[in-house]
């Protein structure tokens, strides 16, 4: 089963470098920080040839929306079908994702904080938003605004 492992994010702008100033992650539980697998995973994109922003328009629960994924272009291929299945599976992980109800537009206060996944065992993350994705891809890569 894929995206078992999703890390919700939120955007930002702390003003320091590199993927932390962007995005802050929440806390999880301890099995991401004490086995590592966010800076794996980070290092695992940041080593994939040519990274990018890939959209595809998917329909969860009768809606269709544009998701954006980031990461290795090597992914998608097979990131895809996952996600998809995931979907199908009732978006179950470790942790709840909060990302159906953003997805469906009945998020609360508290799930709209996350605006940004990363599905840590499959090595790419994902958004509804193009301007968040674009983010991402700076954060992964280091490049300037």
């Amino acid at each position: 089963m894929g995206f078992y492992l999703v890390q919700r994010m939120t955007s930002r702008d702390s003003g320091a470098p590199g993927f932390d100033g962007l995005f802050d992650l929440d806390y999880m539980g301890s099995s991401e920080f004490e086995w590592g697998a966010i800076p794996k995973s980070l290092k695992a994109i940041r080593a994939a040839k040519s990274i990018g922003v890939q959209s595809f328009p998917i329909t969860y629960d009768g809606k269709t929306r544009d998701v954006y994924f980031v990461g290795g272009a090597d992914a998608f291929k097979w990131a895809l079908p996952k996600f998809e299945a995931w979907l199908e599976g009732g978006l179950r992980g470790k942790e709840w994702s909060r990302f159906g109800e953003n997805f469906l537009g009945t998020a609360d206060k508290w799930a709209l904080r996350t605006n940004a996944w990363w599905a840590l065992n499959e090595n790419v993350m994902f958004t509804l938003d193009a301007d968040i994705a674009a983010r991402l891809l700076r954060g992964i890569t280091g490049a300037k605004r």
